[in-house]
């Protein structure tokens, strides 16, 4: 979706008190250009909630996946929160990869 029409839509969500769920797990696979930055990224007042997954591209057997969202949407959310199976420990390594890969990312920056 154009910027313009990308702008516009989040400026709707939030005149209309709606929230936005962004869900682009292909995001990060690009074939030419740069990536389009998410709606998120457009969002001044917390309105976009951003979810990601590794599931349809590192393993789908790992079931692990993370939101970007207003801390109080946040809060709101991990009131909701049930457990779907997703294995503790599969949580740990996944998110100890991402750290070392970030880690990893800023070094190369410095």
């Amino acid at each position: 979706m154009a910027l313009t029409r990308r702008n516009r839509l989040v400026e709707l969500v939030t005149a209309h008190g709606f929230i936005l769920r962004e869900d682009d797990p292909y995001r990060w696979i690009c074939f030419g250009g740069d990536p389009v930055l998410p709606n998120k990224s457009l969002d001044t007042e917390g309105v976009v909630i951003a979810i990601g997954t590794v599931l349809e591209i590192l393993s789908p057997v790992l079931r692990t996946g993370w939101a970007v969202a207003d801390v109080e949407m946040v809060h709101r959310m991990a009131l909701q929160k049930v457990d779907g199976g997703s294995s503790p420990l599969t949580e740990d390594r996944f998110r100890s990869h991402a750290v070392q890969q970030h880690e990893a990312s800023h070094r190369e920056s410095v």
